[in-house]
């Protein structure tokens, strides 16, 4: 059961990312309107190569990535693999390529938006069910399973999840793991503890900040959810990338800029989802001074 703090998060979470997600649902705009080069940039930056990510269908790669657990992970052909707020569905259709026809990749997201998008970009990448499929849900209740998956996958989306319900995804991802099934994890770290003020504070739930971890309490969770042999790498990636890319968040946003960074969004604070004020400036200075990029890495024990 959620209180009401989780549900205010989830909601400004599901809020801010349907929008980008809807922003790219919709007609094209005019040429040199898009925003395809800002999200190259930025998960180029990340260690995505480009021309994999020139493959992709417009509007699969969000640029709100804080990793790349596809570098990083053994993907083979025929394996089962599932993403974890799986957005436009990059990271999908990256898998999709490895695993062949005899695999299958699961996306799964909170937004019926992202899936809408996702699926869209799929069917155009010309992949289809069993190989491809996208899944609604919260992460807390995966509709998956009990050993029936061989990776699981995530980039910038654990995070944005409240406190509370960290453990309980850990939990659920060693469940559907077979035995000896893996995590590959991009995700952000804080380098020390939120304010309360930080905490109570939107912008930085959906901006990245707030709602990570520390490293010993990603690993505790780890330990209780009955993974072993986990590694948390810092990859020395500059989150401010996002602030050297024009234009990803316009100067005094007043709204969820339809191009954004997981780690550079434009929200409102709890207090003004009550009163509608304006939302806060673009998130850009404090977020390598808070968090760090990390790859997570650990495996389900063999029984």
């Amino acid at each position: 059961m959620h209180n009401n703090h989780d549900d205010v998060i989830l909601d400004s979470v599901g809020s801010t990312y349907g929008q980008i997600a809807r922003a790219k649902l919709s007609p094209p705009r005019a040429a040199g309107e898009g925003d395809d080069g800002i999200a190259a940039t930025v998960a180029a930056a990340f260690g995505y190569n480009r021309l994999d990510l020139a493959s992709l269908p417009d509007g699969a790669n969000l640029g709100l990535s804080c990793g790349n657990p596809i570098g990083v992970a053994s993907i083979k052909e025929g394996d089962t693999v599932v993403d974890l707020g799986s957005g436009g569905g990059m990271d999908v259709l990256l898998a999709a390529s490895k695993v062949g026809p005899s695999g299958h990749v699961i996306g799964l997201d909170m937004s019926q938006d992202m899936l809408s998008l996702a699926i869209r970009n799929a069917t155009s990448a010309g992949y289809s069910e069993p190989q491809v499929s996208f899944k609604h849900c919260i992460l807390s209740n995966l509709p998956l399973l009990d050993n029936s998956v061989d990776l699981v996958i995530s980039n910038c989306v654990l995070n944005l999840l409240p406190t509370t319900q960290k453990p309980i995804v850990w939990k659920e991802i060693a469940r559907i793991l077979k035995p000896e099934g893996k995590v590959v994890i991009s995700d952000v770290l804080a380098k020390k503890p939120p304010s309360e003020e930080m905490k109570k504070d939107l912008a930085r739930w959906v901006g990245c900040i707030a709602g990570a971890s520390l490293v010993q309490e990603c690993e505790d969770y780890l330990r209780a959810a009955g993974l072993t042999a986990f590694q948390l790498v810092p990859t020395g990636a500059d989150l401010s990338v996002w602030a050297n890319v024009p234009g990803l968040n316009p100067p005094n946003c007043q709204q969820p800029a339809e191009s954004t960074s997981c780690c550079k969004a434009c929200t409102p604070t709890m207090s003004t989802l009550e009163d509608e004020k304006d939302f806060q400036r673009p998130l850009s200075d404090d977020i390598n001074e808070y968090v760090g990029s990390y790859i997570i890495m650990a495996v389900r024990s063999p029984n």
